[in-house]
């Protein structure tokens, strides 16, 4: 049994999040309501050590990313790629030019 306003999530080892975000019956803005809020908790939850590890040739980590790549598709579809400036929370463009 599910809770109102918790979602459940797999994270494989890999890095790949797979979570399901609304059904179709779902409007638009209740899609990107629940979207956004997705993106921002993955965010929120960011292990504190990420981009603090080793680099090449003495470099700094200080601009890894940590969304590199989103896309959307329904159950049975195909996916859509989806622009990563838009769906970074920590961009600038986040959720700024969102395709409906």
């Amino acid at each position: 049994r599910q809770v109102d306003g918790m979602v459940q999530y797999r994270a494989e080892k890999n890095g790949i999040i797979q979570v399901g975000i609304g059904k179709g019956s779902f409007g638009a803005e209740h899609l990107l309501d629940n979207l956004k809020t997705f993106l921002s908790e993955i965010q929120n939850v960011k292990p504190e050590s990420f981009g603090k590890g080793k680099t090449k040739a003495g470099g700094s980590n200080k601009g890894a990313k940590y969304f590199l790549k989103a896309h959307l598709t329904a159950a049975q579809g195909k996916s859509v790629n989806l622009d990563i400036k838009t769906v970074d929370p920590t961009s600038n463009f986040y959720m700024d030019t969102v395709p409906i």
